[in-house]
């Protein structure tokens, strides 16, 4: 009997997701080929694994033996290329990482940068995901974080403390004057960005203050309103030291500035790879000795 792997993957895919259609979209494959493949694995082992109606699908009791067995032949697979990887001397390969907002920031694309020229067989996707994302489930490396993490399942290696600051354009100061306190903030306006709930980072004291004329979730739009004097914002220094810098915005209430930890996170059961390993250790190396914040 001849054993198709992409058969088998994708039936275990299937049976994780629920549902074929999440299979295809965490898979990258079309929904018309994991149709496909269930049927061929089916009409090869004369069997019915799956029993699918309009509104859901459940393993027949053949389907549950083959499953089980599927998925502990998966794990060893991965587990076997997971041992080649670290016997490798020299990094290599795909490292998947992601975050929950874009790293256009210098200290992140230089960390990024002399990642890649240090280890040049390394690639890296970097992915920007605003939801909690399933690092496992989804064949992760590692994500960057800051916040208070609360996931067990996650190790977390801390490189950092994020400074959040208050920050308005020039032209917004001329025009609404220039707060000292928070007992000087009435006619002006807020222009409100809120991190993913999932992060627990600490709340902006100014929403209960300050009318919001403008409210985001992306914190490229977040830094362009700014810049454009539509109101207040809070932001991670960070990713506007730049803009700090050309004067395009300047920091406002210093006194409510506050810390976020940052960190990188991978899951508890992931066996080290050379390639995360190496990253890990680059990461905090770099951020020790260029990250624009406090390391400790």
């Amino acid at each position: 009997m001849k054993m198709s792997l992409d058969e088998m993957a994708t039936f275990v895919k299937v049976v994780d997701c629920g549902n074929f259609s999440k299979a295809a979209t965490l898979t990258g494959i079309p929904v018309s080929t994991v149709s496909r493949r269930i049927a061929d694995l089916e009409k090869r082992l004369s069997v019915q694994l799956l029993q699918r109606t309009t509104r859901q699908q459940r393993l027949t009791d053949i389907g549950n033996t083959y499953y089980e067995h599927c998925s502990r032949m998966l794990a060893e697979a991965e587990a076997a290329e997971l041992a080649v990887q670290n016997l490798q001397a020299e990094p290599s390969g795909v490292l998947r990482l992601t975050a929950p907002m874009a790293l256009d920031d210098p200290f992140s694309s230089r960390m990024i940068i002399s990642f890649l020229q240090k280890y040049p067989k390394v690639r890296v996707e970097s992915m920007v995901n605003a939801r909690q994302v399933d690092l496992i489930e989804e064949r992760y490396d590692c994500g960057l974080y800051a916040g208070s993490l609360q996931d067990s399942s996650l190790i977390s290696r801390h490189f950092g403390s994020v400074k959040m600051i208050y920050c308005a354009s020039p032209e917004y100061i001329d025009s609404h004057g220039l707060p000292v306190d928070e007992h000087q903030l009435q006619g002006h306006h807020l222009a409100r960005f809120d991190f993913p709930e999932w992060l627990q980072m600490k709340k902006d004291v100014l929403i209960s203050k300050v009318e919001s004329r403008h409210f985001t979730n992306d914190i490229v739009v977040a830094r362009r309103a700014a810049i454009d004097g539509i109101g207040i914002t809070r932001l991670p220094e960070v990713q506007i030291l730049r803009n700090l810098e050309k004067g395009e915005l300047v920091e406002v209430l210093p006194h409510l500035a506050s810390a976020e930890n940052a960190y990188i996170v991978f899951p508890s059961n992931k066996q080290f790879t050379t390639k995360l390993r190496a990253f890990i250790d680059h990461a905090i190396e770099f951020s020790i000795n260029n990250a624009p914040w406090d390391f400790h």
